[in-house]
Order: structure tokens, then C-alpha cells, then sequence
């Protein structure tokens, strides 16, 4: 009887483990597809047409600094001229970070393979399984923050440079 009764609890003790294996499992592929998205979104926003604006907008700000006198820029001209500026000034760091985000999101998708395999085969300790998939919710989520943020600073400086950049080139020839 005591056997029997030792053999049931067993049984149940095990398939309720299977149960929240299954859904860590499932968590962290839900993880792994957030990643991708995430992956996705960084390889269609490459980094080409960055390094092009930022060589463009040298070249029109060396003829700026080389050719314009502070009497011939009107107070309009001026603010236009600094907020080219801001362009190069703000674009390095989204190389920067495009560079990063990308070594990041290869660091968190070894993590999430490691955490799914440990889970899969039950190694490691066990109860810290929902605090490590925590934590790596908490990685991808300041993945997908970080590259939003940093594609509103790339849309930005497009708007402007698109904006810009015809008329600060013209007028850095007109000088």
C-alpha cells in the first residue's frame, strides 16, 4: 500500500514537472522569435546609407567652415547650419550602437539556445529556471527598447539631413 501510494505521488510529482518544462520551453521560444524580430528590424535598418550622410554632411560642413563669415549667415542660415551639424554629431553613435546591438542579440541567442538546453535536459538547478527566463525577458526587452530608440535618432537625423541638405550645399557653393 505504502508502495503504491509512494509510486502515485511520484508519478504526479513528475508530470507536473513536465508540465512547467513544456511552459519554459515555450516561454523562451517565444523569446528566441522576439529575438528574430528584433534581428530583423536591426538588418533592414543597415548602417550603408549612415556612413554615406555623415561623409555628405562633412564635406558640406568643411565647405561651410572654409567659405562662411560669421556677416554673411543670417540668424535662419545659422540655426539650419547647427542643426546639419547636429547630424554628424548624432549619427556616429548610432553606428556605435548598431555594432553593439548586433553583438548583443548574438550573445542573447547563444543564452537563450544554452537556457532551452539545460531546461530540455534538466541540468542546472531547477528552480532558478523562471528567474534565469526572467532575466533573459529582461535582455530582450531592453534589446527591442534600445534599437527603437536608436531608429527614432536614425529617423530624426534622416528627416533633417533629407530636409537640409540640398540647401546647405547649395548655399556653402553660393559663399
Amino acid at each position: 500500500m505504502r508502495y503504491a501510494a509512494f509510486l502515485i505521488l511520484t508519478l504526479s510529482l513528475l508530470a507536473c514537472q513536465d508540465l512547467k518544462k513544456d511552459g519554459q520551453i515555450k516561454e523562451i521560444e517565444a523569446l528566441e522569435q522576439k529575438l528574430d524580430r528584433i534581428k530583423q528590424v536591426l538588418e533592414d535598418n543597415r548602417t550603408d546609407s549612415v556612413t554615406l550622410i555623415i561623409a555628405n554632411a562633412a564635406l558640406v560642413e568643411d565647405n561651410l567652415r572654409i567659405r562662411a563669415e560669421s556677416d554673411t549667415v543670417t540668424r535662419e542660415q545659422g540655426e539650419k547650419i547647427n542643426e546639419f551639424k547636429k547630424i554628424r554629431q548624432q549619427l556616429p553613435p548610432v553606428l556605435k550602437i548598431h555594432s553593439e546591438l548586433q553583438k548583443r542579440i548574438r550573445e542573447e541567442e547563444k543564452a537563450l539556445q544554452n537556457l532551452k538546453a539545460d531546461i530540455d535536459k534538466a541540468a542546472g538547478d531547477k528552480a532558478k529556471y523562471d528567474e534565469y527566463i526572467a532575466l533573459e525577458r529582461q535582455k530582450t526587452t531592453e534589446l527591442g527598447t534600445e534599437l527603437e530608440n536608436t531608429l527614432a535618432v536614425r529617423k530624426q537625423c534622416f528627416d533633417s539631413y533629407k530636409r537640409l541638405h540640398k540647401e546647405m550645399e547649395a548655399f556653402s557653393k553660393s559663399l
